[in-house]
């Protein structure tokens, strides 16, 4: 899939404006969820790369992995036990986690913001499901995106109830680019 996007990006450069930016380290995203029905559980993960591709200023791809190694929850047995165990992030075997949209929509731009949409895949335990969300383009060139994740899907913490751990994930991606 990274070929995809080095061959689109040399396509575009060469019909057009494009810019190719590079993801900070330091962009993160962030995950809330429920557990045992009344408490939250809130964590990051970090370690950021990937690539997002403008044309005369628009986002016209993107794509982007985290490190779960870079998971921290407050818990230092919890992201241990999230790291470690085969029905979690399971890092020696998966050790990114990453998405990569098929198709950007240029959505429009209020109050010096600028929304799209993105449709495309989220691989996460080497499980590549399709996933879309809306990513906004601030005043100072971050984007930021929030979905939701149903863990079932990708079979993270599968053999735990849902009143153990929620099935849903709620997300949100902070991403600085790079000039």
């Amino acid at each position: 899939m990274r070929n995809f996007f080095i061959a689109l990006a040399l396509i575009i450069g060469f019909h057009s404006n494009a810019q190719t930016r590079q993801i900070a380290s330091e962009s993160t995203a962030s995950f809330s969820l429920k557990n045992l029905k009344w408490n939250t559980v809130e964590g990051t993960l970090g370690e950021a790369s990937g690539q997002a591709i403008f044309d005369e200023g628009i986002l016209v791809g993107i794509q982007g992995c985290v490190d779960p190694s870079s998971i921290q929850t407050g818990n230092a047995t919890r992201d241990k036990h999230l790291l470690e165990k085969e029905e979690f992030f399971h890092v020696a075997q998966f050790p990114k986690l990453c998405f990569s949209a098929n198709e950007v929509t240029f959505v429009g731009k209020s109050s010096g913001q600028t929304t799209y949409k993105l449709d495309g895949s989220l691989t996460l335990r080497g499980v590549s499901k399709p996933l879309s969300l809306e990513l906004v383009e601030d005043t100072s060139g971050h984007l930021i995106g929030t979905f939701t994740v149903d863990r079932s899907l990708w079979g993270l913490g599968e053999g735990y109830s849902n009143f153990i751990i929620a099935q849903n994930i709620d997300v949100r991606v902070e991403l600085h680019l790079n000039e």
